[in-house]
């Protein structure tokens, strides 16, 4: 197969995990027929690998080119994704010696609902995915709203799916699932299984080290990116306060102060809505200008750290008080759910929000024609830097296990 980057690894990656886990699997996963006890040419047949190669088609169907007809079944019907060229910094593994995979397999996979997906085994792109790897999925969902009690249920009745997704529901975590004998442990089965997943983890030390317990166990399968995600939630100011205050956009705690002070005359009410039932995800942002965090952290020694413990806790939770007292905050702080804070975001008196800016994209500019524009997180003194910062780390999205009842674990792999 050629060098280019194979970002539809990646894409798939996302597919197949949502089914079971990712785009990986050696030819040993082609030994994933019906279950018959097959002889041992059977056998030696699908633990064969058969190399595939694509033809790169890149260079014509990147850019403003049309591609044609059978440019687009090449794509939409095989697995070559070298159209995508090199967008990653690193190469994705891509080994698809093992699709299709070879005999008649199904699959079982408990999944919690999605409202943006109200059937999952209907879904084109799910459809699209079968077609390319050989295996059907039949997934089992429960009711929006009733997951955990759906997933208590079918582990107390000890009849497991073949895969799991969000294994950490299980009581007292993914770990005690496992030494539970409810999931499998698949550290000495990666390699084999899932060479690609075992090239893509490897390849980097924080994937590797964020999808392995503290003892080196491999207990399944985690959504692991090329790059750690960049900022994604922050601070976000209304426009139309900065004009009215006629201030530029704040930086230091102490110019947050003048702004907020300043909006607050100027007729926003509670010009900085602030905290929520969401958690310290919001709390986050002032506190880092202070050193701390809510809670663990990492300090600039790289070691783990209690927020609340450090020096400067207090200081910030003095500031917090006074901003409270001179009504620069919203009242409900603590108890603000996701539809009181938008209620308050769209009227008059919020100047500030603490959001993603694509929710607030949504609530702000295309449902009220709101204009706003970002800020970084406060520091104490010009030139210095926050603590803290949403980013996330090249583990994301969410995890897969394979059960101790699945019927085909290498098919479950792959």
């Amino acid at each position: 197969m050629k060098n280019n980057a194979k970002r539809f690894f990646s894409l798939l990656f996302v597919l197949i995990l949502i089914i079971s886990t990712v785009t990986a699997c050696s030819g040993n996963s082609a030994n994933n027929g019906a279950d018959n006890g097959g002889s041992n040419n059977k056998e030696n047949e699908s633990t064969a690998k058969d190399p595939v190669e694509f033809t790169d088609i890149s260079a014509d169907i990147r850019g403003n080119t049309a591609p044609t007809q059978e440019q687009i079944d090449e794509v939409n019907h095989s697995l070559n994704d070298t159209y995508l060229g090199d967008v990653f910094d690193e190469v994705i593994p891509n080994d698809y010696s093992a699709y299709p995979v070879k005999g008649d397999v199904v699959l079982d996979v408990w999944m919690p609902a999605n409202s943006n997906i109200p059937d999952m085994n209907n879904h084109a792109v799910q459809k699209q995915v079968e077609q390319l790897t050989g295996i059907k999925v039949n997934f089992i969902t429960p009711p929006i709203g009733q997951e955990a009690d759906a997933f208590t249920l079918m582990i107390s009745s000890g009849e497991l799916p073949d895969i799991i997704i969000e294994p950490g529901r299980y009581p007292g975590g993914f770990e005690a699932g496992v030494n539970d004998g409810a999931y499998i442990d698949l550290t000495d089965l990666m390699e084999k299984n899932a060479p690609n997943y075992t090239k893509w983890r490897n390849s980097d030390e924080s994937r590797r080290k964020t999808t392995v317990t503290d003892d080196g166990k491999l207990l399944g399968f985690y959504g692991i990116a090329p790059y750690s995600e960049w900022t994604w939630f922050g601070t976000l100011i209304k426009q139309e306060a900065l004009d009215k205050t006629g201030l530029e956009v704040p930086n230091t705690i102490d110019e947050w102060h003048t702004f907020l002070t300043k909006a607050k005359e100027v007729g926003y009410k509670t010009p900085l809505n602030y905290g929520s039932t969401y958690g310290q995800i919001f709390t986050g942002i002032i506190n880092g200008a202070y050193g701390v965090w809510d809670w663990t952290f990492l300090d600039e020694n790289g070691k783990v750290a209690w927020g609340p413990a450090q020096p400067k806790a207090k200081e910030y939770l003095t500031t917090m008080q006074q901003w409270n007292k001179e009504g620069l905050l919203n009242p409900d702080w603590a108890t603000a759910d996701f539809n009181q804070r938008m209620a308050s975001a769209i009227s008059g008196d919020t100047a500030m929000m603490m959001d993603s800016p694509d929710t607030m994209w949504s609530y702000w500019k295309e449902q009220s024609g709101i204009d706003f524009v970002g800020a970084l997180n406060p520091v104490l003194n010009k030139g210095d830097k926050s603590a803290t910062t949403y980013k996330n780390f090249k583990r994301a999205g969410i995890e897969a296990a394979i059960t101790t009842q699945s019927k085909n674990v290498e098919a479950a792999m792959a």
